[in-house]
């Protein structure tokens, strides 16, 4: 024990000094040694001591445990730099990368944090690394400085990835130059922005959709409700998938209301497809008995087609293909009892029974048609043996007419082309018939005329005039036939007899005329003709006149002098009838051309309307070409009837067919006047329309008869249609003012309360969604007027309430300069906004002094400063310019004044400052919106 006093180590010596120059002589490398360095260091009272023990353990650990929990603060900030130094030199090799990232960020305080990302080390650590510690700091403002300072690219996109302030991501964005960073942020403040309006822009889709879903019962077609509740329904579960952004009070209200009004809207559907299945039913069946009219028109056309056309021809299969069209037809007529009377049913079953009937006999049909047609090939084969059928001889006419007639009778529909064979031979002898009774009647009644001529002409003593005459009454009496000499012999044999007494004495009575006659055919040559007609029938006259005073065969010089004058005479006739026959040759040449372009058409044709339209061209210019010769003419129009024949049947099938699809058409136009609904009823007339605009022409018969009858249909439909949307457009009218009236009385009612607005309209957007597109946009227009006046006078609102504010905090502070106490009990103070309230009561802080804050609302006023302060108002400018030029920072003016109150109660000059800053900021608005 006195060893142990006498020889004690020197480290546990009392003297300071002792203890530090201990320390050199002791080993880290002894455990013992080492041990009483740990003991100096962490509890020897001299600071000088314990720090020199832990500059020779050297170690990390003690540092950093020394910075921690040292009481000596020149230990402590001697221990912090240690550490500092470890954490932040590139060149410290005390402890690893990772090791030195762990330490600062689970066991360094903030600052540390902020020290390292701002050093050359940061370089070591990746961008998550960087950003725990940004972290760690907590603080936006520092984050927004590292961001602009210090960040790379990738970490300005790690801090915008992160980041969910819309605030803090405008102030970012001013603090980079990368285009793909600043791309990133904008798109990012877009998504924040989108967010943040959803919940109101998904309230307000509900609130839309439920609105058309709820006018969806005032409607009461059928298809529309059904196309309407199915629409509602799809964007109800298109916006289902968003309910998660509305509060939780909201979703209920919603899903209440949408339940209810789906509800309601399918029960109204429901109830409108009861009538509408019914309305669907009697179309159906209406539709049916006009496909059965059509059928039965098809069929009736079907059999005329097999005894008109192929009658003598038709095959078994031709046969069958018709008779299965009629049997499909029997005994459906009585199916549509509902629809029509038994009358109208009966008539059809009767047409049907008929066709039927016909087609029962048309074995026997068809073989009188084969002997008929045998007696028609006999007729032309006669006929051309003639030369023409009106060469026919008579009685082998009449043999050939009395076997035609026998086998016609027994045909009960002859076949058109039949027919038109027989017709063309028919026509040909009754037309030659005719002509020739025609040509015997007249000749009977001239001759009948000239015989009382020549009868007077004697009994006038004129006798070589009735000798002339009677030359041309014996020409007469030779043309008559057998009959009709018959009932003219008696008086002709009277005037041959007295005529014959009148001959001695012709040559007594044609000396003295002939030279008159003679100068009188001069003076005709030497005239021009006025009229070719009167010329020739002028130079027959004398040359019969002449004739009849010629007394032997042998002419003399006064019969040459006649004919060469009268030759002269007839010159211009000659001219003219040259030329005449130039224009027949023409005509004809004409008409021939029109029979080779109507050969040149095909009846097969696949356009049968361009094929009409040729036909009728063809027609006309058959009809203008001209006149010819009548021979020539009629072998002509044979040629042309023949070559028009198959063509015509061609189109006029096109007519009958196109004739029955309009009859059909008609019939659909007046099944639309038993409809209700105008919409549909409009829309079908128009296709019906746009049906019979397609629809080719069904002949000169029949076209303008069909069109008058559609057309009158139509104009009753659309006049019935205009009057129910007249009377519709009348309802919407009403509903109109009734909704603008409503929308008036809104704007009354919430006039003192403006927020509750929309609330109060909804029942008004509801209600207008009813209306068409012009009458919503005058409801909305009006709605647009009522909210923008409600916001106006919000805004007012605001701006009297933040005057009254300003005035508040002018009684709040003055009753506190007098009293030394804050009046939180007085109006005064309750009309405070919280923010000011929390600054006067001590619950924020300012990092500035009063006196650079009254600066700053000066500043913000325009408000000069006295002259002893200018130096402490351009400090405060140069200030704020500084922040806003480097860091984007600008302090509005309500920050300004919070932070002025929150240095507590101010002093008197203070306040006289505070009060002129308050009495000019009630006068300005742009400030006024500011204050909150």
């Amino acid at each position: 024990m006195i060893f142990s006093r006498l020889f004690s180590p020197a480290h546990t010596s009392s003297d300071p000094q002792k203890r530090l120059q201990a320390i050199a002589g002791l080993s880290v490398s002894k455990p013992a040694e080492r041990s009483a360095l740990h003991e100096l260091a962490f509890n020897d009272s001299n600071s000088d001591v314990s720090l020199a023990a832990l500059e020779k353990l050297d170690s990390f650990p003690l540092w950093m445990k020394m910075s921690q929990t040292a009481r000596d603060d020149k230990i402590r900030r001697r221990a912090v730099a240690r550490v500092e130094s470890a954490i932040i030199d590139a060149d410290s090799a005390d402890m690893s990368a990772n090791d030195q990232y762990e330490y600062v960020l689970k066991q360094a305080p903030a600052e540390l944090a902020r020290k390292l990302v701002e050093s050359p080390r940061r370089e070591t650590l990746t961008d998550a690394q960087i950003f725990a510690l940004l972290e760690k700091i907590g603080r936006s403002d520092y984050t927004r400085e590292f961001f602009g300072a210090f960040a790379s690219v990738s970490m300005q996109m790690r801090i915008a990835e992160q980041c969910d302030d819309a605030v803090l991501l405008g102030r970012l964005i001013k603090k980079t130059d990368d285009t793909q960073v600043q791309t990133f942020i904008q798109d990012k403040l877009s998504a924040l922005q989108e967010a943040a309006e959803k919940p109101a822009r998904t309230e307000q889709a509900y609130t839309l959709v439920l609105s058309k879903l709820q006018a969806v019962t005032d409607r009461f077609d059928y298809e529309d409700v059904d196309a309407r509740l199915q629409a509602c329904a799809e964007e109800l579960d298109a916006l289902s998938a968003d309910l998660s952004v509305l509060a939780e009070n909201v979703v209920a209200t919603i899903t209440e209301k949408q339940t209810r009004l789906l509800a309601r809207a399918q029960q109204h559907r429901d109830r409108l497809k009861v009538d509408w299945d019914t309305q669907q039913a009697e179309r159906a069946l209406q539709q049916e008995w006009l496909s059965f009219k059509a059928a039965l028109s098809a069929a009736e056309e079907k059999v005329a087609w097999l005894f008109n056309e192929r009658l003598s021809e038709a095959t078994l299969s031709d046969v069958e293909s018709v008779n299965d069209a009629v049997r499909e037809l029997e005994g459906k007529a009585d199916s549509f009892a509902q629809l029509k009377p038994a009358g109208e049913r009966q008539a059809l079953a009767d047409t049907i029974n008929e066709l039927a009937g016909k087609l029962d006999a048309f074995s026997a049909q068809q073989q009188i048609a084969i002997r008929l047609n045998a007696v028609l090939s006999d007729a032309e084969r006669t006929a051309a043996d003639a030369g023409g059928a009106e060469n026919i001889d008579d009685e082998v006419w009449r043999a050939l007419a009395g076997r035609w007639a026998e086998h016609k009778d027994l045909l009960f529909p002859v076949a058109d082309a039949l027919k038109q064979r027989w017709n063309v031979l028919s026509k040909a002898k009754k037309r030659e018939q005719t002509q020739r009774c025609v040509a015997q009647d007249n000749t009977l009644k001239q001759v009948r005329r000239l015989s009382s001529v020549v009868s007077n002409l004697i009994e006038t003593g004129r006798f070589r005039a009735a000798m002339t005459r009677f030359t041309e009454l014996q020409t007469l009496y030779d043309a008559l036939g057998e009959t009709n000499r018959l009932s003219v012999e008696r008086k002709y044999g009277q005037l041959t007899e007295e005529i014959a007494r009148l001959e001695g004495w012709q040559t007594y009575l044609a000396a003295p005329r002939k030279p008159t006659m003679l100068e009188e055919a001069r003076q005709l040559a030497a005239t021009a003709p006025a009229d070719i007609a009167a010329r020739a029938a002028a130079i027959k006259q004398l040359r019969k006149q002449w004739q009849s005073l010629a007394t032997s065969q042998d002419k003399d010089e006064a019969d040459i002098a006649f004919d060469e004058a009268l030759e002269q005479a007839f010159a211009p006739c000659r001219a003219h009838y040259a030329e005449q026959e130039q224009q027949r040759l023409a005509a004809q040449q004409k008409r021939e051309g029109l029979i080779s372009e109507l050969s040149s058409l095909t009846p097969a044709c696949d356009d049968p309307a361009s094929l009409a339209k040729q036909l009728d061209k063809l027609r006309q210019h058959w009809r203008d070409a001209g006149a010819v010769d009548k021979p020539v003419y009629e072998a002509l129009k044979k040629r042309w009837d023949a070559a028009l024949a198959p063509l015509s049947d061609n189109v006029n099938q096109w007519f009958n067919d196109n004739r029955v699809r309009k009859q059909a058409i008609i019939e659909q136009a007046r099944s639309l006047a038993s409809q209700e609904d105008s919409a549909s009823v409009s829309e079908q007339a128009k296709a019906l329309q746009v049906e019979w605009k397609n629809t080719g022409h069904a002949g000169k018969r029949h076209e303008s008869r069909l069109w008058q009858t559609f057309k009158s249909i139509n104009d009753e439909l659309f006049a019935r249609v205009k009057e129910q949307r007249n009377a519709v457009a009348e309802e919407e009218n009403a509903q109109l003012n009734t909704l603008l009236e409503k929308v008036k009385v809104v704007g009354k009612s919430v006039k003192q309360h403006p927020e509750e607005m929309d609330a109060a309209l909804v029942p008004v957007v509801e209600a207008m969604q009813t209306l068409d597109a012009k009458k919503q946009a005058v409801v909305q227009q009006r709605i647009d007027r009522l909210r923008k006046n409600a916001q106006q006078q919000v805004q007012e609102q605001a701006l009297d309430d933040r005057k009254t504010a300003m005035l508040s905090l002018h009684d709040v502070l003055k009753s506190w300069l007098a009293n030394d106490a804050l009046p939180v009990d007085r109006d005064a103070w309750a009309s405070l906004p919280k923010a000011w309230r929390n600054a006067l009561t001590g619950q924020s802080a300012a990092d500035k002094s009063r006196d650079w804050y009254t600066h700053v609302l000066e500043l913000k006023l325009n408000i000069d400063a006295a002259p002893s302060l200018q130096a402490e108002r351009r400090n405060v400018q140069l200030a704020l310019m500084t922040a806003k030029l480097e860091k984007g920072d600008d302090i509005s003016f309500s920050e300004a004044l919070c932070a002025w109150l929150a240095h507590g109660k101010p002093g008197d000059a203070e306040f006289r400052r505070l009060l002129n800053v308050i009495g000019q900021v009630q006068e300005n608005a742009v400030l006024l919106k500011e204050v909150v």
